[in-house]
């Protein structure tokens, strides 16, 4: 009978099992995913080369939040000697990248898109198009749905009735936590 139990053990021992293939895959995909999760240094990246944000000393952490961007009148460009030139740009507002409006002369607001003098048509119906998509988010459990935080990405010469309009058809479309993009000032 012992003789038959030290085969058995020594076949156990022998028998290293692997682990399965799919399963290494599936902890090194939510691996990946949480390092890149966390390695974003800032949700917000600021590509267009017409936005001059403003410097800051602040030290408040940016979140994920909708982006709304009004950008400048000028880009950074190379001539062909590659000295750096400034560009004209036409103005715009956007949000999350889908340009709503072109601004005009020193951004202003075309009539056509302004409703009570105050609230941007375009920019609030993005919004509550966007509050509804992060409400059904919610509901299907695969996010934190509507929070009401909104970040604006400005440029520093973009003049106070604007960015005020912006400010109220944000408002109109029920968000209320502003929050502004700034270059943070190394101290």
């Amino acid at each position: 009978m012992s003789r038959d139990f030290r085969k058995r053990k020594k076949k156990s021992s022998a028998e290293v099992t692997m682990p399965s293939l799919v399963s290494l895959i599936d902890l090194l995909t939510v691996l990946l995913v949480y390092l890149i999760k966390t390695f974003s240094v800032s949700p917000i990246t600021v590509q267009d080369p017409s936005i001059q944000l403003p410097i800051s000393t602040s030290q408040e952490a940016v979140e994920d939040s909708v982006v709304v961007m009004i950008t400048g009148a000028e880009r950074r460009d190379a001539d062909a000697k590659g000295k750096p030139i400034m560009v004209p740009e036409i103005p715009t507002i956007a949000v999350d990248d889908d340009v709503l409006i072109q601004l005009g002369e020193n951004y202003s607001i075309p009539t056509q898109y302004l409703e009570r003098q105050f609230v941007i048509r375009p920019l609030k119906q993005r919004l509550l198009e966007v509050r509804k998509q992060q409400g059904v988010t919610a509901e299907l459990g695969s996010g934190e749905g509507f929070s009401g935080k909104i970040v604006f990405v400005v440029d520093r010469n973009v003049p106070y009735r604007t960015l005020s309009r912006a400010l109220v058809s944000s408002a109109e479309a029920g968000y209320d936590g502003f929050k502004f993009a700034i270059v943070k000032r190394e101290s």
